[in-house]
């Protein structure tokens, strides 16, 4: 296709060429051509060519035959000379015209001048310049003469305009030049012509081949986009970013005179379908929703990332909910108002108890903004950047102080769409970081009583440079490492660095710290920045990375003054943008896309919105995503946040918090009752290898550049980090996570099972209308989950999977399945479960799972007996019985089945 359009664009370019007809004798000639004689010879041929004679020059074929050459002065067409040729026999000569693309002129003399005419000049045109010197024009058929004019004969003149090929003689009465303004062609290139022509696109641009006029510009919807190259074709891309609808291009190419060609209208019908949406949505928030996805779909993926990007920040969202949910359960020890804690001042939260609870409130508060915050983008790159700038409850204080990782996670949330630089500057102030990394208390160079140097803690000026900015070995701008001229790496720092960046770190403890350095569950302020003590600080100048930190700074200069060198080095850029891409969207990015990336965060200076958004709309990504390449696999904790989204989580609308106990009468007076809060505690990390400020080491849960043991990953180098955390037992825990989950908080399911009374002298069972109730009644009837602080605290739905299953059964979702009998259920029951499958696939995975694997879940469930006439509890009303069982043994399994499937944990 594209040669063959190349050729015919060729063809359309040779017919532009000239045809010279010289008849038989003399020709009076003006073509504007740089024919040598030896090719006037060889077309018009030796013998039939006998004179060219111009007014200077001149080639007589009479000369040449008598050997006297030397009279011959004429060798090729001189540009503004005409010539007189006399051929034997008449003949047409094919030439090619020269087309000046510049000024041109002709000096005339007076008298006589036998000119070859540039461009087409006409008769007023040539008088406006030549006035009343102009006397005579005369061609080999037209003529005009002033005197003509002058006599009243006006109608004996019949010269109009100069004409190609044609020579003219001109007689002016003085030395005059006249002038020929360039020749501009008018001819417009061809439509221009696509190879293919897309239809209808899921995606924010489409790829289209564009054939046209070799050198001509490509201009869609008024923009220019490229130059067609000399193979007569250019690749574009289409942009068509935005929500659903028609997406129209009119695509012109333009020539180098500007000439447009007809345009050619493109339409391409935009629609995002379920299964590109949820993978986006996995990526760029912590599940996909009916409601995610229907913004997206309207939006398009740029206005909805713009719109994400503009929401308002919500401060000190994770230690305010911290705070709330303790004041809830431990009003006694936490009496201050939440802006009292807030502010800096001595009314430090949770400093005097130190509350074994403390996780627990903050857990639930990062699982509440998690899977409620609006603004989803700036939680996942909280998120993320918390699995590079780690700080986790591997500090042993943090189990009971653990207010600590809430403010922690705040410094990232409010830096998490903001700048890169500021984020590391404030999280070197943090009281927690300081903690977790050990430079609390860390004291310039002394001897201690046994005459021993004790040089500062070097923790936190290691890792600042090793993990949180610039990385072990340099690197180019696209993230491969540079090496010297032995192949070797070249390492980023020295240890001499780390010493010398430890001293800037000195002086810097807890506030409201009862002693330098004093470390203890009930010590010092965890909500607020260190504060600086002089006398520990060393004040000494210092070297780090090849500049100079001068003498006598203080502490807070000092520091500023560390991170401003660490920043100004060229490895920052690649080292965190490939780790923001590969925490965001893919474990194996080019080093193309890093190196996209880290170009927006060089030139941004470290604007992460900038960057979260170069990453969520690189071609790459969206080039994997069309093509449904697996790129990342998905981290237990997202896979379970992703689940509970999905099916509507929401905080439990009532629990009682017992502390350790139960309540003490059917009253839980001695219980805080709790409405319309999440709990969750740090036990998940025992079940998933994971849990947000849980990571067992300041490397995060798994390592960058792990690579499975499998032979694919091997030959191809390539790594799965997630992978290392992600066990069989794992995956198992996961499936048993869900299925607790489901049976316990699942709002169906409550309020259609019998629930004994585990408090009753006489156990009886009784169903409950709604959740409120079985709430209320819980203290009183034994419902230890409600109560058991160790026992997560949400609220699912499955409605929908229900609606799925009735239809197919009854045709309707009134709620009865009146259609669904013991005697029956086998049959009728597992077309409604094959229903149920393809539903939870769409909703799950936008339809990704394969037939055969929604064949592998459909042939474990379908032969399952759904209930039978034993089963039945109320004979009056059987509804109750079968929701029951249809939970049970069909909606539950099947969930579980999907949620743990290959597709729905790889993104």
């Amino acid at each position: 296709m594209k040669k063959t359009l190349f050729s015919l664009l060729l063809l359309f370019n040779m017919s532009d060429a000239e045809i010279l007809s010289l008849k038989s004798g003399w020709s009076l000639v003006g073509a504007n051509s740089s024919m040598t004689l030896d090719t006037l010879k060889n077309q018009i041929g030796a013998e039939n060519l006998l004179i060219v004679q111009g007014q200077q020059k001149t080639y007589q074929k009479f000369y040449e035959d008598e050997g006297k050459n030397f009279l011959n002065s004429f060798n090729q067409f001189e540009k503004g000379r005409g010539y007189w040729i006399k051929v034997n026999s008449a003949i047409d000569l094919p030439y090619n015209r020269i087309t000046y693309t510049t000024d041109e002129h002709i000096d005339l003399i007076a008298g006589w001048n036998l000119i070859n005419p540039p461009t087409d000049l006409n008769l007023s045109e040539i008088v406006a310049q030549l006035g009343e010197n102009l006397l005579v024009i005369q061609g080999q058929k037209d003529t005009y003469q002033k005197i003509y004019n002058e006599e009243g004969k006006d109608f004996l003149n019949s010269f109009e305009n100069f004409k190609e090929p044609y020579a003219y003689w001109v007689k002016v009465t003085k030395n005059i030049t006249l002038h020929f303004p360039k020749i501009v062609d008018t001819t417009a290139p061809l439509k221009a012509i696509l190879t293919t022509t897309p239809t209808t696109t899921s995606y924010i641009q489409e790829l289209v081949e564009i054939n046209g006029e070799v050198g001509a510009t490509v201009w869609i919807n008024g923009i220019k986009e490229g130059t067609i190259d000399n193979d007569g074709i250019i690749t574009i891309s289409l942009d068509t970013s935005g929500g659903e609808g028609i997406k129209r291009f009119s695509i012109v190419l333009r020539d180098a005179n500007n000439n447009e060609s007809e345009p050619l209208i493109v339409e391409i019908k935009k629609l995002i379908d379920d299964a590109i949406a949820i993978r986006f949505l996995d990526k760029a928030t912590f599940g996909a929703t009916k409601e995610n996805i229907k913004a997206l779909k309207h939006d398009g993926i740029e206005v909805w990332i713009d719109k994400q990007l503009a929401m308002p920040i919500q401060e000190d969202i994770y230690l305010k909910k911290t705070i709330e949910l303790a004041k809830l359960c431990e009003p006694e020890n936490n009496s201050y108002s939440i802006e009292a804690y807030l502010n800096d001042n001595d009314k430090i939260f949770n400093q005097n108890v130190g509350s074994f609870f403390s996780p627990r409130y903050r857990m639930s508060a990062w699982f509440e903004v998690a899977l409620d915050a609006p603004d989803q983008l700036r939680q996942k790159m909280t998120y993320a950047l918390s699995q590079i700038i780690v700080e986790s409850d591997f500090e042993p204080i943090f189990t009971r102080r653990a207010e600590a990782l809430a403010r922690y996670f705040d410094i990232l949330h409010h830096h998490a769409l903001g700048n890169y630089k500021q984020l590391i500057t404030d999280i070197s102030f943090s009281s927690g970081m300081g903690m977790f990394l050990t430079y609390n208390g860390n004291k310039k160079a002394y001897q201690n009583e046994a005459n021993i140097t004790i040089y500062p803690d070097e923790n936190y000026a290691r890792e600042l440079m090793q993990l949180f900015s610039m990385g072990l070995n340099e690197l180019n701008l696209d993230g491969t490492a540079k090496k010297d001229e032995q192949g070797n790496l070249i390492p980023t720092y020295s240890q001499e660095d780390v010493n010398e960046l430890s001293k800037v770190f000195t002086g810097w403890d807890l506030k409201r710290n009862r002693r330098y350095g004093l470390i203890g569950f009930r010590r010092g302020d965890l909500t607020h920045p260190m504060e600086f003590t002089q006398k520990y600080h060393d004040f000494t100048a210092k070297s780090l990375l090849n500049q100079s930190i001068s003498s006598g700074l203080d502490g807070e200069a000092d520091v500023k003054r560390a991170i401003d060198i660490i920043f100004s080095n060229p490895n920052v850029a690649p080292f965190i943008a490939k780790n923001l891409i590969m925490r965001l969207s893919k474990s194996n990015p080019s080093p193309m896309y890093v190196g996209r990336v880290a170009s927006v965060f060089l030139e941004s200076q470290g604007d992460l919105k900038a960057v979260a958004k170069a990453i969520l709309l690189d071609p790459e990504l969206w080039e994997d995503i069309k093509e449904d390449n697996i790129i990342k696999f998905k981290e237990p904790l997202v896979a379970y946040t992703n689940f509970l989204k999905a099916f509507h989580v929401k905080p439990f609308p009532k629990w009682y918090f017992c502390k350790f106990g139960g309540p003490n009468d059917d009253n839980a007076s001695n219980c805080q009752v709790i409405e319309h809060r999440y709990l969750f505690d740090g036990g998940i990390k025992n079940f998933f290898g994971q849990a947000p400020g849980l990571a067992p080491t300041v490397f995060n849960f798994y390592d960058n550049s792990f690579i499975p043991n499998d032979d694919a990953f091997k030959s191809s180098k390539s790594v799965a980090p997630e992978i290392q955390i992600a066990s069989d037992s794992v995956y198992i825990e996961l499936s048993n996570t869900i299925r607790k989950n489901l049976f316990g908080w699942e709002k169906n399911y409550i309020t259609n099972e019998f629930m004994w009374c585990y408090k009753c002298e006489e156990s009886n069972q009784k169903r409950h209308n709604s959740v409120e109730e079985f709430a209320n009644e819980a203290p009183a009837r034994g419902y230890v989950p409600v109560y058991y602080i160790g026992a997560n605290k949400m609220l699912l739905d499955v409605t929908e999977e229900l609606d799925v299953m009735e239809r197919t059964i009854d045709g309707d979702s009134d709620g009865d399945f009146a259609s669904l009998t013991h005697e029956n259920n086998n049959e009728v029951v597992p077309k409604a479960i094959k229903a149920l499958i393809h539903h939870l696939n769409q909703k799950l995975t936008g339809g990704r799972m394969s037939q055969e694997q929604e064949d592998a879940i459909y042939n474990i469930l379908k032969d399952e007996r759904l209930f039978n006439k034993y089963d039945v509890h109320d004979s009056s009303d059987l509804r109750y019985d079968k929701k029951r069982y249809i939970l049970r043994k069909a909606i539950f399994p099947a969930i579980r089945a999907v949620v743990t499937s290959s597709t729905f944990m790889t993104e």
